[in-house]
């Protein structure tokens, strides 16, 4: 089992940010993942170069990149020179969009805008000329391939990433039936391309919190988990899951995006942790890496043996951020080697 870490939720200057880059190559993690959110963290690709200068062998990528937000020839400008700084160590995971979106009053990138906007990266990276939007152009220094890792938590999103990505980061929780139901839609979309299982990397994406005091680490994932009840509540319930009566209302709050509702985003984490401390202590557990670091060793190895080959940490909040890092670091990671 490979480990990587997103840098989500740490809200840190660029300096601090690349400190956390080298510790995490010595404490093993393989994939360091940094946000694309512009009004939320330092542009992603400065960072990224520059934690390619830091480190020697750690993979880097975005966690995630969108289209709406960046056209695909900036993406693949930006991926294929950090490829080229890194000496081959870029990866582009990439999707739809959520808070880069949203905050400017954008909408998420549309299946069929995501999928080509997947293909004009893979050719501009390679160095093939395109023909988009009426123009035709080519990557002048285009010729390195990158692979392309679609981030995904919809099922058409996580059917299309079985089609085209070079990878799959599956963002759905960690109870088997929502892996369940995800993993199948993965399958769909190898099957309809005509791909082998072997030929798409499957990584497994879980907001994280760790405490010796198992219900403490429930009340400080829950704004995170948060989000799975206000944007796929549909996938909730096929897993079985239920958001009704009293529960609905209360997620109902939430409902119209802002800054104030983006909870798993708030720099008022003691507010979010009050304003989600109704959510049952059963979503925390079955939605994310939460409990003592002996409860998310046995959540990884349930996910390792449905063929995922990475798991990805985030951490939950700017507040436990590092301590949350290093738990995992030093007491779940040694069990996997």
């Amino acid at each position: 089992m490979k480990f990587g870490i997103s840098l989500g939720a740490l809200y840190a200057a660029t300096e601090s940010v690349i400190k956390i880059c080298r510790e995490a190559e010595r404490y093993g993690f393989t994939y360091i993942w940094m946000p694309d959110s512009q009004l939320i963290y330092r542009d992603t690709y400065m960072n990224l170069a520059l934690a390619a200068a830091a480190t020697d062998k750690v993979k880097l990528g975005t966690l995630v990149t969108s289209p709406a937000t960046r056209h695909p020839s900036v993406i693949a400008s930006a991926a294929v020179t950090l490829d080229e700084i890194s000496r081959g160590r870029a990866v582009i995971g990439i999707g739809a969009g959520d808070s880069a979106v949203r905050r400017i009053g954008l909408k998420p990138a549309n299946l069929q805008q995501f999928s080509e906007a997947v293909q004009i990266i893979r050719r501009l990276c390679i160095g093939e000329e395109i023909t988009f939007g009426g123009a035709k152009f080519r990557l002048r220094f285009g010729g390195r391939s990158i692979p392309i890792y679609v981030v995904a938590t919809g099922l058409k999103m996580l059917r299309l990433g079985g089609s085209i990505g070079d990878g799959v980061v599956i963002h759905s929780g960690t109870s088997k039936s929502l892996l369940d139901i995800a993993l199948k839609a993965v399958k769909l979309g190898l099957e309809e391309a005509g791909r082998s299982p072997q030929s798409v990397d499957l990584v497994h994406l879980g907001f994280c919190s760790i405490s010796e005091d198992r219900k403490e680490a429930y009340l400080q994932v829950k704004p995170s988990v948060m989000w799975f009840c206000l944007h796929y509540q549909n996938i909730l319930e096929e897993a079985g899951f239920k958001i009704s009566g009293d529960l609905a209302k209360e997620v109902k709050r939430f409902t119209e995006y802002s800054e104030e509702h983006d909870l798993h985003h708030s720099v008022k984490w003691e507010e979010a942790v009050k304003a989600a401390a109704f959510l049952p202590d059963v979503f925390a557990e079955e939605l994310s890496y939460a409990g003592t670091p002996e409860d998310v060793v046995v959540k990884i190895r349930e996910v390792e043996g449905r063929g995922v080959s990475q798991v990805v940490i985030r951490p939950t909040s700017r507040e436990q951020w590092e301590q949350t890092f290093r738990l995992f670091a030093e007491h779940v990671i040694p069990y996997f080697k």
